[in-house]
């Protein structure tokens, strides 16, 4: 076989075991082939206080103006809570304990790196918790003509405090999902 041909063999079998790999998500996040359906608000509720016996858990999409428009999921300990699309946010409630939070894409698209994003924290009872989900956008930039040829899609997840929390959700739509 000519070397040639047989680095496309190995390109299409490595492209073959990869994607094997990249369809299985962590324990925190919910079940992958989860498809859920986004309507995004003009208007936002009245922000709700959590319930005594629990904690209220608001997650903040933010996206760069050059990011593709893409569909965020937030996973809770293995399920899928909830997910946004463009700048908009949503609320959750949880039981006072250690939660994993998992954000990853809804659909690959070849900008798409396939990194989701993960943090832990613990939730008190009658307390709330702001997340940011940032998609961005990294290009990738040729060193000899300083143009642009290519980029990836970024996908952050961070804890903010309760004001800038509040801050981001009025300057935010309202979101709600639905599993198809």
């Amino acid at each position: 076989m000519k070397p040639r041909l047989a680095q496309v063999f190995f390109c299409i079998s490595l492209a073959y075991a990869t994607q094997g790999w990249a369809g299985t998500l962590p324990d925190s996040c919910g079940d992958g082939k989860t498809v859920i359906d986004v309507t995004v608000h003009k208007d936002r509720p009245a922000p709700a206080l959590p319930e005594a016996a629990k904690a209220r858990v608001v997650f903040i999409e933010t996206a760069d103006k050059n990011a593709l428009p893409v569909t965020t999921r937030v996973g809770l300990d293995g399920a899928w809570v909830g997910a946004n699309k463009g700048n908009s946010y949503f609320e959750s409630t949880v039981l006072p304990g250690e939660h994993h939070v998992c954000v990853d894409w809804q659909l690959a698209h070849r900008y798409l790196k396939d990194r989701p994003a993960f943090d832990v924290f613990t939730a008190a009872a009658g307390k709330s918790y702001y997340f940011v989900v940032k998609v961005g956008w990294t290009a990738n930039v040729s060193p000899i003509q300083y143009t642009r040829y290519d980029g990836d899609m970024t996908l952050e997840l961070s804890a903010v405090n309760e004001d800038e929390g509040k801050y981001m959700v009025q300057n935010s739509k309202f979101s709600t999902a639905k599993s198809k």
